[in-house]
């Protein structure tokens, strides 16, 4: 049977503030551990019931201490541990602040960001020990640190008025790619992780926290999965007006359900196509 496994990335922020005009920090970032605990219960539950087809694990969430200093070289020397060994066709993960992302850019593979904003804001002090890692910066970090090279990671979902803002007036890291485009990037270019950002959706069918969103429809989010048949599945900005978790965000089923079809459709085509390797570690986290 084919598997489906959940991982959370519990980084939570309580809000942003600038810094002089030209640097942007946030206050108050951490690591919470359980903090998806509830959402990942939900996600599961969601995912029995949209395909009977299908095995869910969860893998808890990514090992890190309760701090507001966090490791993400650590974090992203674990998610690529847990990840690549984990027994599963398809990952989904979620977390809260969009930097949580930031640990599955060290897998090898391509990354097709699903976003209305860039995330890459550059800072002035090029060495980053003044600032902290952020959802508004975290992709800066990823091209500075070498992570990705910009061939690597395509950007579907900005929108011309984030770009020209002031915290992403920088443009983004990797290329630009539209709707239209998925198709024949999935017959080219394999695709190993899509980060998806949910203010990528509409207006109408945004979250509480979301600003100045994109267009594209949970129908759209279920075709580019199918298209692209990813391993890992990234949501994020899984939260509510000040930083906190959504808790019952995926109790969202016009927003969730046809994304989970989705995954739940490329993982039984991905076991058909590759069976799991039996020899392949399988390590829960509780």
């Amino acid at each position: 049977m084919a598997r489906v496994a959940i991982l959370g990335i519990p980084i939570s922020h309580v809000r942003y503030s600038v810094v002089d005009d030209e640097a942007l920090c946030v206050v108050d970032i951490k690591y919470q551990n359980r903090n998806t605990d509830k959402q990942r219960k939900d996600l599961e539950n969601l995912l029995s019931a949209v395909s009977n087809g299908i095995k869910v694990v969860d893998l808890g969430e990514l090992p890190h201490p309760d701090s507001s200093k966090i490791d993400y070289s650590k974090l992203a020397e674990s998610a690529k541990k847990i990840l690549q060994n984990a027994p599963a066709d398809v990952i989904i993960t979620v977390g809260h602040d969009h930097s949580a992302a930031f640990p599955l850019y060290a897998i090898p593979g391509n990354v097709l960001r699903l976003d209305a904003h860039g995330d890459a804001y550059m800072f002035k002090d090029a060495d980053f020990t003044n600032f902290v890692i952020s959802g508004a910066n975290y992709m800066h970090y990823v091209a500075k640190q070498n992570l990705k090279r910009p061939e690597e990671v395509m950007n579907l979902g900005i929108t011309p008025e984030n770009i020209s803002t002031q915290y992403h007036g920088d443009g983004f890291f990797g290329s630009p790619v539209n709707l239209e485009d998925i198709a024949g990037i999935a017959k080219t270019k394999s695709v190993n992780l899509l980060d998806i950002d949910v203010d990528v959706l509409h207006r109408s069918f945004a979250l509480p926290h979301s600003f100045r969103t994109s267009s594209l429809t949970p129908a759209d989010l279920a075709d580019i999965i199918r298209a692209t048949s990813p391993r890992i599945v990234g949501l994020f900005e899984l939260v509510v007006s000040n930083g906190a978790p959504y808790q019952d965000v995926f109790q969202r089923r016009d927003l969730f359900a046809p994304l989970c079809e989705a995954v739940a459709q490329t993982a039984i085509a991905r076991s058909r196509s590759s069976p799991q390797n039996p020899q392949a570690s399988f390590v829960a986290y509780p």
